[in-house]
């Protein structure tokens, strides 16, 4: 059985956070492996039953993954996720400041890394964590639980800046823009757009442009798998399938047809 929900957030949580995402599986004695691929999305993700392993790529070793663990922008395939039994998370998926607003948190701090939320945000999101187990069949429970947290984070959150309006225009559109225009569209400096993008995306424009045309390419496959390699890489941006594959091998460590079997659903 498996079971995925998406839920919006309040409206006033809206500009911080994209949207919640429920998944329910049960994999009885069967073992899955699923790889952590580049992603532009930031996360928190709430382990609610039997927790999923993280495998290091270069070592080998093994580690349960945290309660609540913090899923910071990754830039390429370090890890694995090896899953097996009854899973249920519920993940936070924040817009592209969101996190950075309401924790004060600078993100490349995360970027990469895949740390347990106490180290990051504080103990309290261990009594969320406790109430929310508590209702693991229960959504919109969870999810009211959930919002009271990040609720009490609004009123001494960070202002939003233009960064976050060019972050999403990367996610969601096919034509580059440059980054000269990006800084003059935020009414600021080249080198200044990049030093709060540094910081409040977690890592450089041009890396995040690069790692969100990956995923809406290997997304829209998913959504479409009989559309041909050429269709979906031209729609994604790119200019030529090779630079795909080579993008691929970068942030996926794979072939796009082997990424594709083991895809986790990432969309904008």
């Amino acid at each position: 059985m498996y079971d995925v929900v998406e839920a919006l957030p309040a409206p006033p949580l809206r500009e911080y956070v994209r949207c919640y995402h429920y998944a329910r599986v049960d994999l009885g004695d069967a073992v899955i492996r699923k790889p952590l691929t580049a992603r532009p999305e930031q996360m928190m993700q709430f382990n609610l039953a039997q927790p999923f392993a993280v495998v290091d790529r270069r070592s080998g070793a093994e580690a349960s993954a945290p309660d609540v663990v913090i899923v910071g922008r990754q830039t390429r395939r370090n890890l694995d996720l090896r899953a097996t039994g009854r899973l249920i998370t519920l993940t936070v998926h924040f817009q592209p400041t969101g996190f950075y607003r309401l924790f004060h948190v600078p993100l490349r701090h995360v970027t990469d890394l895949t740390p347990d939320a106490t180290d990051v945000v504080g103990v309290d999101v261990r009594e969320v964590h406790e109430r929310v187990v508590e209702t693991p069949d229960d959504l919109w429970s969870m999810v009211a639980i959930l919002e009271r947290f990040l609720l009490t984070k609004v009123s001494d959150s960070r202002p939003l800046h233009p960064v976050q309006s060019a972050a999403r225009s990367m996610l969601h559109g096919s034509a580059p823009v440059g980054l000269g225009t990006m800084a003059a569209q935020s009414q600021i400096s080249v080198r200044q757009f990049e030093r709060v993008f540094l910081e409040q995306v977690g890592v450089a424009p041009q890396m995040f442009g690069r790692i969100a045309r990956f995923a809406r390419a290997l997304q829209s496959k998913s959504d479409e798998p009989d559309r041909t390699w050429s269709e979906v890489v031209a729609d994604a941006g790119y200019y030529d399938q090779m630079h795909f594959v080579r993008d691929c091998r970068a942030f996926g460590g794979d072939t796009p047809t082997a990424l594709m079997r083991t895809w986790i659903d990432c969309r904008p």
